[in-house]
C-alpha cells in the first residue's frame, strides 16, 4: 500500500486528474502551444494509476474450493497416517470431488470469484482417491 502510495506521488499525479493530460509546452516567449494529447509518459502514468487502483479490488475466493482443497488434505493425511482405512477414505474422495465440482460451476458463474485453482486441486487429488478407494475396494474383494 505505501509503495502505491509512493509511486502515486513520485508519478505527481494532482488533485485534478484532467491536468495530467493537458499541459502548456514552453515556446519562445512571444507563442504559446497548448497539447491536447497525452504524452507517452503521461499515457504510462495513468496506466500505472489504473494497475493501482485494479490491485486494490481483491477477488472474493469460493467457499466451496477452500473447502474442496481442505477435504482433499484430510484424504492426504488420512492416507499418510492410514487413519479410516476403506470407510473413511472414499467419503474424503468423493466429498473432495463434489465440493471441487460445486466450486468450479459457482466460479463459471460468476467470473469475479476466486478459487479457481483450490477447487481443481480439490477435484484433482478427491479423484486420485476415488480412484484408489476403488482398487483397494477390487482389491480386498478379490480376496476370500
Amino acid at each position: 500500500m505505501r509503495k502505491a502510495i509512493l509511486l502515486i506521488a513520485i508519478l505527481g499525479f494532482g488533485l485534478i486528474p484532467s491536468a495530467s493530460y493537458a499541459f502548456v509546452h514552453s515556446a519562445p516567449a512571444t507563442t504559446e502551444t497548448v497539447r491536447t494529447e497525452p504524452t507517452r509518459f503521461q499515457q504510462w502514468k495513468a496506466r500505472m494509476a489504473r494497475k493501482v487502483v485494479e490491485k486494490k479490488a481483491a477477488k472474493a475466493i469460493s467457499g466451496e474450493a477452500i473447502a474442496s482443497f481442505g477435504v482433499a488434505l484430510l484424504l492426504v493425511l488420512a492416507v499418510i497416517v492410514s487413519v479410516g482405512g476403506l470407510f473413511l477414505w472414499p467419503l474424503l474422495a468423493l466429498a473432495a470431488s463434489v465440493l471441487g465440482i460445486l466450486a468450479l460451476k459457482r466460479i463459471k458463474k460468476n467470473p469475479d470469484m476466486g478459487g479457481k485453482l483450490l477447487a481443481l486441486l480439490g477435484l484433482f487429488i478427491g479423484g486420485l482417491g476415488v480412484i484408489l478407494s476403488l482398487l483397494l475396494l477390487i482389491g480386498f474383494s478379490g480376496q476370500h
